[in-house]
């Protein structure tokens, strides 16, 4: 790829930006023990802000709904996810299979902030996951190593019914805990309050007659394609615990 034209590819992608403004996500710091057992059942999940995937190419809404929810301490990244879901289409059951061909849910995330080299989990209904981190080439031309591992990453999956916006639906939930030893990239570890990642989550739903694809961040474009680093959102991380609705 030559100067040239990165240079062309990172101006086209800036308008594009502009556009569609890149979400910012408030993480707060969790004073739970966080439990990482799928139930979500952790005060810290029943107050922190929600992320909503929507539709890939323009933000619409989706035909079956997904919640994210992030969460830190001093040692780990936390994520929650609530996954409408009538039907799943998962048969993976190894780690590092290709979970990517099947219904899932997946989390991007770019500590350094160069959007060239960052890590790539997914997690399916079966409890199955995929880590590796991804380098970014051109538009539609990246290198997985998938042979990486993020030690001591943890999970854990709840299929029958979830909770979304307050009513029960069928579907799963994913918990997680990453190390942030994981993300060597980063600036500092553990983040500081104010400091800013870059990071995306995303979904396959293979449960209608179309394959949806849906993200936190809409990655745009004319093909769907997660891997568009330049539509990852913004994680700000904050050294406070989650704020508590207010009784007014």
């Amino acid at each position: 790829m030559n100067l040239l034209k990165l240079v062309d590819w990172e101006t086209a992608m800036q308008h594009t930006s502009e556009q569609m403004p890149l979400p910012t996500y408030e993480c707060f710091r969790t004073t739970d023990r966080i439990r990482v057992d799928g139930a979500l059942d952790e005060r810290t999940w029943k107050h922190a802000p929600a992320m909503r995937l929507t539709v890939w190419k323009d933000g619409s809404a989706p035909e079956r709904e997904t919640r994210v929810k992030m969460a830190w301490d001093t040692k780990n990244l936390y994520l929650a996810y609530w996954v409408e879901d009538d039907s799943f289409r998962s048969r993976m059951r190894k780690r590092d299979d290709p979970l990517w061909l099947e219904e899932v849910v997946e989390f991007f995330a770019d500590g350094g902030q160069d959007l060239r080299d960052y890590c790539e989990f997914e997690w399916n209904a079966l409890g199955a996951c995929v880590d590796l981190v991804a380098v970014w080439l051109d538009e539609g031309k990246f290198h997985m190593f998938i042979e990486w591992d993020a030690k001591g990453m943890k999970w854990a999956v709840k299929t029958g019914k979830t909770v979304i916006d307050g009513i029960e639906v069928p579907g799963w939930q994913c918990e997680v805990s990453i190390p942030f030893s994981v993300f060597r990239d980063a600036p500092r570890l553990p983040p500081a309050d104010g400091d800013t990642w870059r990071v995306n989550h995303y979904r396959i739903e293979m449960s209608g007659k179309e394959t949806e694809y849906t993200c936190w961040s809409p990655v745009l474009g004319e093909n769907v394609s997660f891997h568009r680093p330049h539509r990852f959102g913004y994680l700000v991380f904050r050294d406070k615990p989650v704020p508590l609705p207010s009784r007014e």
